[in-house]
């Protein structure tokens, strides 16, 4: 499945939004036993991806939402910049 979402989020806002959209679709798919990854690149370039191997979801911890401290569990949220490539 490959989904493309586009807006009219200004450069500068795509940078402040795609982390917790990243996080947002981490949460609800860590719960299934299914590997994926998601790649979010925003219009600078900037890219943030997350990938999971597709074992058993373990449950967030009691008293959190997402298991960890601002929603990223075992520092598994990765925002990386890396300048646009092709791949052919």
């Amino acid at each position: 499945m490959n989904i493309r979402f586009v807006s009219s989020l200004t450069p500068d806002d795509e940078e402040r939004v795609a982390p917790g959209v990243l996080n947002a679709l981490r949460l609800i798919l860590d719960t299934m036993p299914l590997a994926y990854t998601i790649r979010i690149e925003t219009a600078t370039g900037r890219v943030f991806q997350h990938a999971h191997a597709g074992t058993e979801a373990e449950p967030p911890a009691p008293g959190t939402a997402a298991g960890g401290a601002n929603g990223v569990a075992n520092g598994t949220l990765n925002g990386v910049s890396r300048p646009r490539t092709t791949v052919s």
